[in-house]
């Protein structure tokens, strides 16, 4: 289980143990700043989810800043942490590319708040937000997804169209990744305020069918033997 799960997972229950209340402070403070945004996030209201003072969420984490800063890295290796975890066990090429996606896709499903922050942080009102080095925090996922894209072309799994490079490929699929994204988390919260609009909402995410998405992709990207054959 990594950090965001055991975050998730923790539950207040009077527990003085120093872990567990900093686990709260963090898991009530994504939900704030992706609700609310960064600039109408403040560290009171942070501690009154939590039920306790706003000196002791200074104590922890010293100020907004360094809290929000914080929930981004843990968001951000989390996300690491699955897609390494999809590329585990060695998978033919089209397999590996569909579960990085399924890794991206899985979060809004296991952690619809860490989705939220993470489109609050993105494309929210960045009034005094700090910037958070996304070359860093994301810059290894990356990385193992252009090794699967240079996998793929060196063993002949993928013939790439002229002048398609790995690095462009990374940058397609994640345009395709956050389309995805996008779409699932809006459904899952429309559907929290309509629930019953949830089958109609299903229907319009099923039409959408992510392995109709990623055909369209390898057919942009070039020529996939295998996937041809099927």
């Amino acid at each position: 289980m990594n950090l965001l799960h055991e975050i998730e997972a923790t539950q207040p229950g009077g527990s003085e143990e120093h872990s567990a209340i900093e686990r709260l402070i963090l898991k009530h403070a994504m939900r704030c700043f992706g609700r609310r945004g960064y600039a109408a996030t403040t560290l009171r209201g942070i501690a009154a989810e939590v039920n306790v003072t706003a000196p002791l969420v200074s104590y922890y984490f010293k100020s907004k800043e360094n809290l929000h800063l914080k929930v981004a890295e843990i968001v951000m290796a989390s996300l690491e942490s699955e897609v390494a975890r999809a590329l585990e066990t060695p998978r033919p090429f089209y397999e590996s590319i569909v579960s990085i996606v399924q890794a991206h896709i899985g979060l809004v499903e296991r952690c619809p708040a860490a989705v939220e922050f993470m489109f609050s942080m993105l494309y929210g009102p960045q009034e005094g937000q700090p910037t958070p080095d996304l070359e860093s925090l994301y810059g290894g996922t990356r990385q193992r997804i252009q090794s699967v894209f240079e996998r793929g072309i060196d063993s002949g799994e993928l013939v790439p169209r002229p002048g398609v490079t790995p690095n462009f490929l990374v940058e397609q699929l994640g345009n395709l990744i956050h389309a995805h994204v996008s779409c699932r988390f809006k459904v899952d919260r429309l559907a929290e305020r309509y629930p019953e609009r949830r089958e109609a909402l299903e229907r319009r995410v099923s039409a959408m069918s992510l392995d109709v998405a990623i055909e369209h992709f390898f057919f942009g990207a070039g020529e996939v033997p295998a996937f041809k054959q099927t």
